[in-house]
């Protein structure tokens, strides 16, 4: 009887010095993220998701460029090799300079798609382009 006493009071000892402790490291990781956030952000909330009022205008075969950040595939150059990710990305310049990443293989053309639905239901998406074939 006497040992099984020691062992719940051991046990509730070493639990409650358990939740101290973990608390207060907590508190000393929120106050360094509190302070580095503080530091780096801006003063706007921060925005995820907006209303899609436009939904029946939004052209999903653009996207959320448009016609108007579709890439001038007139003269392409090579740039840089992209070496994260999956699959295989090259950096490239278009007509007009401004620079793109092309990705080859099954991922591109899913992730097209998938960035226009996304963007038609109100996120905010990169901007896409599914080109089926291009000169370096």
């Amino acid at each position: 009887m006497l040992a099984a006493n020691t062992l719940r009071r051991l046990t509730v000892i070493t639990a409650g010095l358990i939740i101290l402790s973990s608390g207060s490291v907590l508190l000393g990781q929120k106050q360094k993220k509190d302070t580095k956030d503080k530091q780096t952000l801006p003063d706007a909330p921060a925005v995820l998701w907006r209303e899609p009022t436009d939904i029946a205008s939004r052209d999903l075969f653009l996207g959320p460029g448009g016609a108007a950040m579709k890439p001038d595939l007139s003269h392409v150059t090579f740039v840089s090799v992209q070496a994260s990710g999956h699959t295989k990305k090259w950096r490239v310049r278009d007509g007009q300079g401004r620079e793109w990443v092309v990705k080859f293989g099954n991922e591109a053309q899913p992730e097209t798609a998938a960035s226009r639905l996304v963007w038609a239901a109100g996120y905010y998406t990169d901007i896409d382009y599914f080109v089926p074939d291009v000169n370096i």
